[in-house]
């Protein structure tokens, strides 16, 4: 017989106590169970994040190339710098040709003739011809294109009048008179091409009704247009005489 040393009660050999005391040692003599070891984690690869640019950037990227390409095409070939202006999914450098044209316009026209107003009424009357064009070609158009197109088509034309107007204000500076008129006829009809080469353009495949309604439409134009440009054409005349008089007297009497 054996006797528990814990709490000194009577046990078969071989037994062990059931009572707290013996139950606790027995609890801390056990072998504890080691914890399972963590695996361990790769460290993951640090990923920068572009910025995705936006589509102003995007445009204002685009503005300097699609600028030069047209430029190019103006001299090199008038045609297909038209179908490029047309056919563009942005139109912001169509738009700034419009401005530079605007601008020129009005400076030029000005230091010519010494009257704002009157640079103010040829802007207006060259960029209301174009608005009109614009207006019956985009209605008559068989192509695919939206009246945006149509403006930035037609705004890609007015290098021909910026071309013109600073040629045509040297000359008058230089008091080549008669062949600033000549000029002015130029411009005229170099414009008038250009102006074919939207109608053209925006009626592929049916040439011929666009050859029409352009024909017409200038007709129309011009007679309405050479009304306006009387008006304005007196003015300039007028206020060229008297600078010739000014220059005349001024030369006379020393002054």
């Amino acid at each position: 017989m054996a006797f528990c040393k814990y709490c000194g009660s009577q046990i078969e050999e071989g037994q062990v106590c059931n009572c707290e005391a013996a139950q606790a040692a027995r609890a801390a003599a056990a072998p504890q169970p080691q914890a399972a070891p963590q695996p361990q984690v790769a460290p993951q690869p640090q990923v920068t994040v572009s910025a995705q640019p936006t589509q102003a950037s995007v445009i204002a990227s685009n503005i300097g190339p699609q600028m030069g390409s047209l430029i190019k095409k103006f001299f090199t070939a008038p045609l297909a710098g038209v179908e490029e202006a047309y056919a563009a999914t942005t139109h912001a450098a169509q738009f700034i040709f419009g401005g530079i044209f605007i601008v020129l316009s009005l400076l030029c026209f000005s230091l010519c003739f010494k009257d704002f107003v009157l640079a103010l009424e040829i802007t207006l009357l060259v960029l209301g011809i174009k608005l009109v064009l614009a207006v019956v070609s985009f209605l008559t158009k068989t192509v695919e294109g939206g009246f945006l197109n149509t403006l930035s088509a037609f705004s890609y034309t007015t290098l021909t009048s910026s071309l013109f107007t600073v040629l045509i204000s040297i000359v008058f500076g230089l008091k080549g008179y008669s062949f600033a008129i000549a000029l002015v006829v130029v411009w005229v009809v170099i414009g008038a091409v250009h102006t074919a080469y939207v109608f053209h353009v925006m009626h592929t495949g049916s040439e011929n009704k666009g050859a029409i309604v352009y024909l017409i439409t200038v007709g129309i134009v011009t007679v309405v247009a050479a009304l306006i440009a009387g008006k304005i054409a007196s003015a300039a005349v007028m206020s060229l005489v008297e600078d010739m008089i000014y220059g005349s007297f001024g030369s006379m009497f020393g002054y």
